[in-house]
């Protein structure tokens, strides 16, 4: 089931439409850009996903939504727990006793910077998850169920003081797996396609930024943009809680990429407990039993802790100033020398 943002967040962006036009007609905007284009993009174009007007943009609304998108998840998954219970004639208390959702869902980084959540759900009775789906109910009874909701699912929109609400988007659609034709396998492969995708192609964005947007030329300026929006709301004292300077890499969005309900299937600390044992059979796939003339004991002893002097401790602290500094100036003269470099493409031709 793939469900993206509300279109509410901005203005018409550029796009590969199936005919591989992108805005052949259109009017033109408040601040006088006409919102037509009449190229057609392939996949490569930077250009994608970019705002035909960065001012109508609403790069504020893109970040905040993206900060709130598992909270409209959350509420997405509780509101079709009790649709599905309305189909199958049972009360909201009902179908929270005897039925639940397990799932497991990826987010997908779109080129514009938004959310896009692809999820598998699956229906169990309450206690019996792996056994037999609850009674009257199949696969499309589910589908229907989550398609009402979100059609219908809102959420307040983080640190909105008017009651602003944040909705899914027109892009929904949820599809029947069975088993027929490797139906699970195929539903592994759909979410491991979208599990690769990252918030920039570059990998510019794969990992907390510590001072702000990175100075990298081939960072695309819409996601620079957004970028630094996140950072700017990060310094606002009404979404403090967010943390959003911790999250500008990601746009705004908090938390992973792959997540599953606990039910859904085994957890990771048992894959964890079953990983172990299996990488030392794989180092020593002839060996069930340790030769005890190759076993070496040995035994760690406690020393101290923290450094013995004042003096080890300011050393300590301007040498991690110093490696800091160097960092920062290492990630600016890589960001000066690949926007150089764009330069130059962009004269030649």
């Amino acid at each position: 089931m793939p469900v993206g943002p509300s279109a509410a967040v901005g203005t018409p962006r550029y796009r590969k439409r199936p005919d591989g036009t992108c805005h052949p007609t259109g009017k033109r905007c408040p601040h006088g850009t006409a919102l037509v284009c009449g190229r057609r993009h392939d996949d490569s174009d930077q250009l994608l996903g970019q705002a035909l007007c960065p001012d109508c943009y609403d790069y504020e609304g893109a970040v905040l939504f993206n900060a709130g998108v598992s909270e409209l998840w959350r509420r997405t998954t509780i509101y079709a727990l009790r649709s599905l219970g309305s189909l199958l004639g049972m009360s909201a208390r009902e179908a929270a006793r005897r039925l639940r959702l397990s799932y497991v869902k990826v987010v997908e980084f779109q080129k514009r910077g938004s959310v896009h959540l692809h999820a598998l759900v699956r229906a169990d009775v309450r206690d019996d998850e792996h056994g037999q789906g609850p009674e009257g109910s199949d696969a499309d009874m589910v589908a229907t169920a989550l398609l009402i909701v979100a059609r219908k699912v809102n959420a307040p929109v983080p640190g909105n003081d008017n009651e602003q609400r944040m909705t899914w988007g027109k892009q929904v659609d949820a599809a029947v797996v069975t088993e027929a034709e490797n139906g699970r396998r195929r539903a592994a492969a759909y979410l491991a396609k979208y599990a690769t995708k990252g918030s920039d192609e570059h990998g510019v964005l794969d990992h907390r930024l510590r001072s702000g947007t990175p100075r990298d030329g081939r960072l695309p300026e819409h996601l620079r943009m957004l970028v630094d929006k996140a950072w700017e709301l990060g310094e606002h004292p009404n979404i403090e809680a967010l943390r959003l300077h911790q999250w500008a890499h990601t746009c705004g969005f908090r938390g992973h990429f792959l997540t599953k309900s606990r039910r859904y299937s085994t957890t990771f600390a048992a894959l964890r407990v079953e990983r172990q044992p299996w990488r030392i059979a794989q180092g020593q796939p002839d060996a069930d039993v340790p030769d005890p003339e190759k076993i070496e004991i040995r035994e760690w002893t406690f020393e101290g802790s923290g450094y013995r002097t004042a003096g080890d401790v300011c050393l300590a602290r301007n040498m991690e100033e110093n490696l800091r500094a160097g960092q920062i100036a290492a990630r600016e003269e890589s960001g000066g020398q690949a926007m150089g470099a764009v330069a130059e493409v962009e004269v030649g031709k």
